[in-house]
């Protein structure tokens, strides 16, 4: 094969993969518009604006990235309900031609339409006729204003036309940023509790000094973003009707640097839900009764039970006082203990271990008094047990334990002078009976 042929070849098949290509392209553009012809609306659906829904009446109108109800009421949207309805025009797309001649609109629910859905786009108007559903319910009859083409859709068209004005509105009771949320002050029918933010940890400001509970302070500021309204009010009336000229209950809810409010009152029970009016709007609310019940508790409810966090694996010395015994019992590096005060007798380790845990891990079972008049009256002047934790000669823990009441006694610790009650049950572990708390030889060898 010579030069000349096999140049001539080179180029035809240049020629031939050139061809191939063009028409794979063409192909692929011709793809490209028919899809894009088909498509219900060809625009990018951050560009609709505007969103009319009839017969229900509802206009929602686009606010940068928020969507506002304008008419029947004013109120903001439920963005996801709105974009559920601009995300179909991204997708849906108008199956087929069914018909042309307007004569024919009545054989598909189109004289008159079931409804319309006018979408506005860069001050322009698409309405779409919705009509019915075909035999076998897979595709909805609808007609574009500017076209006698009827055609199918997708069914979704016409489920929008079933939503509600309660559907469409932002159900946010509050819309609170837990983040952004500084104090939260609750006067109910117990007391007035105020609740202040310290760095990450919540604490009780009033009416006692004390920590916050982490599973209330949690429950309650997650509800604070995701409670939603049951049902709206709009033309209230009267405040007394709801309970709420007199409201059962007043919740402030202090924001950032600037000490914003937003106040909730709370008024009567129905049923399983409760009348609520955030004094910011004109409405009255309906929410479940679970997040008011939140904060409908005695200041106790708030408290953090647990009466120390010293960390047990830390306690390396335990002095017991009790029943006339001075018991005082140390751990070495291995983590043996020994009762020094018994000659350095080896001590059963899961017995001082059980001690350790509970001291170091008992919740308050009831909160007596926080300024105690006199101790004596709980028999803690003269205690009849008291337990003292360290981790080497530096004191962690002292707790005293007094008098019995029913299945509970009383007891305190030095760093506060408030008085629980705790399970009497569980602080028998604080009177060991020596001979139990040693390990003899033949419990050693074994």
């Amino acid at each position: 094969m010579n030069f000349k042929t096999t140049l001539v070849m080179a180029i035809v098949f240049a020629i031939g993969v050139a061809t191939v290509l063009f028409l794979n392209k063409s192909d692929k553009d011709k793809k490209e518009q028919e899809q894009i012809a088909g498509k219900l609306l060809t625009v990018e659906k951050d560009s609709i604006d505007q969103i009319i829904i009839e017969p229900l009446g509802i206009h929602l109108v686009k606010n940068v990235n928020n969507w506002k109800i304008t008419k029947p009421i004013e109120y903001a949207a439920d963005n996801s309900a709105v974009n559920s309805i601009t995300s179909l025009f991204g997708w849906a797309n108008m199956e087929r031609t069914v018909s042309s001649d307007p004569s024919q609109y009545s054989n598909f629910g189109l004289s008159p339409a079931k409804g319309k859905l006018i979408i506005g786009h860069q001050s322009v108007l698409d309405t779409f006729y919705i009509g019915d559903k075909t035999p076998t319910e897979a595709n909805i009859f609808a007609k574009r204003s500017g076209s006698d083409d009827v055609f199918l859709t997708t069914t979704s068209l016409g489920n929008f036309l079933e939503k509600t004005l309660f559907d469409m509105r932002d159900k946010k009771l509050l819309d609170i940023e837990s983040s952004m949320l500084s104090e939260i002050k609750i006067q109910n029918k117990y007391d007035t509790i105020v609740l202040k933010k310290n760095g990450a940890s919540w604490n009780i400001t009033s009416p006692v000094e004390w920590e916050v509970t982490s599973t209330k302070i949690s429950a309650i500021t997650n509800s604070l973003n995701s409670e939603q309204v049951k049902e709206f009010i709009d033309t209230p009336g009267t405040l007394s009707q709801y309970g709420l000229s007199k409201p059962s209950m007043k919740l402030n809810f202090i924001l950032g640097d600037n000490q914003f409010v937003k106040t909730l009152l709370v008024g009567n029970k129905i049923g399983n839900k409760c009348y609520v009016k955030d004094e910011l709007k004109s409405n009255i609310f309906m929410v479940d009764t679970t997040f008011v019940g939140r904060f409908m508790a005695p200041v106790a409810a708030f408290r953090n039970k647990q009466i120390t966090d010293i960390n047990s694996d830390f306690v390396n010395k335990v002095e017991l006082l009790y029943n006339k015994q001075h018991l005082v019992c140390v751990k070495d590096t291995s983590d043996t203990w020994f009762i020094e005060s018994e000659n350095n007798a080896k001590a059963r380790n899961w017995k001082m271990m059980g001690i350790v845990r509970e001291a170091s891990r008992m919740t308050v079972d009831e909160f007596v008094s926080d300024n105690p008049s006199s101790l004596d009256q709980y028999g803690l002047k003269a205690p009849n047990v008291v337990c003292k934790l360290f981790q080497d000669n530096n004191l962690l823990l002292e707790l005293h334990i007094g008098k019995t009441k029913g299945d509970k006694k009383y007891i305190k610790t030095t760093e506060k002078a408030s008085v629980y009650l705790f399970n009497a049950l569980k602080l028998e572990k604080f009177e060991p009976v020596l001979t139990d708390l040693l390990e003899t030889a033949e419990q050693a060898v074994n």
